[in-house]
């Protein structure tokens, strides 16, 4: 997964949970938006992910529509926002997103 100022990770794995990153970095202004618009709550790939992604950042909010999403992103203006989105999804987030101050990593 890439790292870094408006980075978009390519991963194709829906599985791989895996997140790379310095050690050093304090990522506790940070929030995790997950866009997902097939999310099954109670789906063992659903507590996984939570997991994986509260190990790096401990808010993380969930969405199943990508308006409400990007509400929810663009009323954020005190923390940064790293964005997982699944599927096409990201067609849709990306271009109105990116320019965001907010936006760390997608």
């Amino acid at each position: 997964m890439a790292s870094g100022k408006h980075s978009v990770s390519h991963n194709l794995d829906p599985f791989d949970l895996s997140v790379n990153f310095n050690q050093d970095e304090n990522f506790e202004g940070f929030t995790a938006v997950w866009l997902d618009d097939n999310i099954v709550k109670d789906a063992d790939y659903y507590n996984s992910t939570i997991i994986s992604l509260r190990r790096v950042i401990s808010y993380v909010k969930i969405f199943a529509d990508p308006d409400n999403c990007i509400d929810y992103i663009s009323s954020i203006e005190n923390e940064k926002v790293f964005i997982v989105l699944s599927g096409s999804l990201g067609e849709v987030v990306i271009p109105l997103t990116y320019e965001l101050p907010q936006i760390e990593f997608i």
